[in-house]
């Protein structure tokens, strides 16, 4: 295309010397910001003017891991694995977003990472970080019953590496826990099991089979029954009971009754709730 500019031969000189000027200045593929039609379209490479650096990449795919992790490992150690190909951006501050973690091989996780420019999602790409997680548990040094109350010379500790740190781990007890006086175990533990924090029942819980007094209040006269528990309940909570036999203490043929745990030893007739 042809332009002409009315001006005189001098201007017109000065005019083109400053144009070649700027153009030697300027990059040709630099652009302020990209049209989506520039940024769907893979020929436009003048579109694509920067290129995003892979340190910062790995940066924000491990601080992501990291820190959605950190609070459920004693130990984390993460190493993201750099992307393979350059990223390259259209012009202005990129800012990286890390989202939806998940699990991939044993000992890796996958991390997506967006790269903002211009207030739009420039580029997404997967990241996979190496991952290798450890917990402290508590297991049994010996065999344990349920009901029995556990000390802490019952348990010992040991490392346990996690393959797959994103699946529901089953709860433990933190490392060097004290277990508070009183505290019963739920169920059985072989010697050697782990143990976990949902087998643990405060002192004052009761479970079934527990023997205990039910209080029963008449006016000025209180009497203290001895019932033999049919579930689990913790203080404050509803626990059905029943009478204990007058030849074997720990049979319950009686009837059924509904009580409110006081303590360990204690429970409390329903209908003498105020």
């Amino acid at each position: 295309m042809t332009v002409f500019f009315n001006c005189t031969p001098s201007v017109f000189a000065g005019t083109l010397v400053m144009a070649v000027l700027l153009a030697g200045t300027a990059p040709a593929h630099a652009i302020v910001s990209c049209t989506p039609e520039e940024r769907e379209d893979v020929g436009q490479r003048r579109c694509l003017s920067q290129s995003l650096d892979a340190s910062r990449v790995i940066v924000a795919a491990e601080s992501h891991v990291h820190s959605s992790l950190r609070d459920a490992y004693s130990m984390l150690d993460v190493e993201a694995i750099p992307p393979a190909a350059e990223i390259r951006l259209p012009a202005g501050e990129a800012i990286l977003a890390a989202r939806n973690l998940r699990q991939g091989s044993a000992g890796k996780i996958i991390v997506w990472i967006d790269a903002m420019v211009n207030g739009r999602v420039a580029h997404s790409l997967m990241v996979a970080v190496r991952v290798h997680a450890e917990r402290q548990v508590a297991y049994a040094l010996h065999d344990l019953q349920a009901g029995q109350a556990i000390r802490s010379s019952d348990l010992g500790w040991r490392k346990e590496i996690v393959a797959y740190p994103l699946a529901p781990q089953s709860s433990t007890l933190p490392p060097l826990a004290s277990v508070a006086p009183g505290t019963r175990l739920r169920v059985s533990l072989n010697q050697g099991e782990t143990l976990q924090s949902h087998d643990l029942l405060p002192a004052d819980a009761v479970i079934a089979g527990d023997q205990l007094n039910l209080r029963v209040v008449e006016g000025p006269v209180t009497l203290d029954l001895p019932v033999i528990a049919q579930q689990e309940a913790r203080q404050g909570e509803r626990l059905l009971v029943k009478r204990v036999s007058r030849i074997d203490a720990t049979d319950a043929n009686g009837p059924a009754m509904l009580a409110r745990v006081v303590d360990r030893h204690l429970a409390r007739a329903l209908e003498q709730q105020r």
